[in-house]
């Protein structure tokens, strides 16, 4: 009777431990298909737009008096949509302000890179940028600003590429430091001797 009466109880224990392994087998499974199929290409997606966001904000920051033909060549292969429209329809007077004032731009380093938003399915994202650009003129000692600066990115047959970009802040680095008054001595005072001598 005992043994009759143990049958059941263990059929329904197995069948138990299956459904908790079916299940597990399932879980699992999500994992690792969310795993293969969302985050990896989303963490990839985030790579490469923080690549195009850097080597954006180098490319706009960057105008060599030398070469200025290089350097809106690698304006305009980081950028797109209006971006690009106003970098070409500028051009010209860029050139001749740069000439005219026999100025250059360069970045010296980019000390932060950053998404603050990034929408996979739409692939658009924003990044903010944080570098040190320095301005060089003839006869002239070099400045440097700290610029801070975001970036809005989008893929163009499947490249990132810059739709936007706003100057938050420029930041001189190189200001000469603001001479202090030189204090003047105050005497201390005398102890006053006895009777007013």
């Amino acid at each position: 009777m005992k043994r009759g009466s143990l049958l059941p109880a263990a059929t329904g224990l197995a069948a138990l431990l299956a459904l908790i392994a079916l299940a597990a087998a399932g879980w699992f499974g999500f994992g690792w298909a969310h795993a293969a199929f969302v985050e990896k290409p989303r963490a990839h997606a985030r790579e490469e737009a923080l690549d195009a966001a850097q080597s954006a904000a180098l490319n706009i920051s960057t105008f060599d008096l030398a070469d200025l033909d290089a350097s809106f060549r690698n304006i305009e292969s980081s950028v797109t949509g209006k971006l690009k429209d106003e970098y070409i329809a500028n051009k010209e007077a860029l050139k001749t302000a740069i000439t005219a004032n026999q100025a250059s731009l360069a970045v010296k380093e980019i000390t932060n890179v950053s998404l603050i938003e990034l929408n996979s399915d739409e692939e658009t994202a924003k990044a903010l940028v944080v570098l040190h650009q320095s301005t060089t003129r003839a006869n002239q000692p070099a400045l440097l600003d700290r610029v801070t600066m975001t970036i809005q990115l989008e893929t163009v047959d499947g490249v990132w590429k810059a739709s936007e970009a706003t100057r938050l802040e420029t930041l001189p680095l190189d200001v000469p430091a603001t001479p202090q008054p030189t204090p003047t001595p105050t005497p201390e005072p005398q102890p006053t001797e006895p009777g007013g001598r």
